[in-house]
């Protein structure tokens, strides 16, 4: 199910602050000026490959705030690795055996 109401730039703030990472460097990571960046912490949502390039730099899949409802957690979601990739997957879902997860999750 989908979140209502999502307004992306707010979470991405909210890690940036939680993580106690500079607006300069990150906007500088990014090849911003720090005027765009506090424009993507006022945006309710962003571009797909630049939504993309924040979840790299964050190593957090910000595509999980648009699945998660309203009432789950992050701590019913595991990250699954295959082949290099990580995907996501609800640890109620009866095909997902977990064996050993990343710290935090």
């Amino acid at each position: 199910m989908f979140k209502k109401d999502v307004h992306i730039g707010s979470i991405i703030e909210k890690l940036l602050r939680e993580r106690q990472i500079n607006v300069t460097s990150f906007a500088r990571e990014l090849g911003f000026d720090r005027k765009r960046i506090y424009y993507i912490f006022n945006s309710k949502s962003i571009d797909t490959d630049l939504l993309i390039q924040i979840s790299k730099l964050l190593n957090y899949n910000l595509m999980l705030e648009y699945f998660c409802e309203e009432n789950q957690t992050m701590k019913n979601i595991v990250l699954i690795e295959i082949n290099n990739s990580k995907i996501a997957a609800m640890k109620s879902d009866p095909s997902i055996k977990i064996i050993n997860s990343w710290p935090g999750v």
